[in-house]
C-alpha cells in the first residue's frame, strides 16, 4: 500500500488537474498498470513494479473519485474494483467516461 504522503501528493495533482488532464492522467495510469499486468501474467511481482502498479490503481481511483464528486468511501471501493479486475483477467476494462458517469 502507497504511503499516506504518496497517497495525498497524488491528490493534490489531481486536484490541481483540469478535466482534460485528469482523463489523460487515468488513461496513461490505465496504460502502466495493463502494462505490468501484461509483463507479470503469472501476478507475482513485488518491489518497485508493485509500487508502479499500487500507484496507477491509485491515480485511477482518485481521478474517477473527483470526476464523480464522492468521497473516501467511493475512493476505496474503486481501488477494491480496479485492482480485482486487473488481478481478475490482466485488465481494467470500463473506459474513464463510463466509469465517471456510472
Amino acid at each position: 500500500m502507497l504511503s499516506n504522503y504518496k497517497q495525498q501528493a497524488i491528490q493534490e495533482l489531481v486536484d490541481m488537474a483540469t478535466p482534460h488532464e485528469r482523463e489523460a492522467m487515468y488513461q496513461d495510469a490505465h496504460v502502466l498498470a495493463s502494462g505490468i499486468m501484461r509483463d507479470f501474467p503469472s501476478r507475482d511481482f513485488s518491489g518497485q513494479n508493485r509500487e508502479t502498479f499500487e500507484t496507477a490503481v491509485e491515480i485511477m481511483a482518485r481521478v474517477l473519485t473527483v470526476e464523480a464528486g464522492k468521497g473516501w468511501w467511493f475512493r476505496y471501493q474503486q481501488r477494491i474494483e480496479i485492482t480485482q479486475a486487473f488481478l481478475d483477467s490482466g485488465t481494467y476494462r470500463p473506459d474513464y467516461g463510463n466509469s465517471v458517469s456510472g
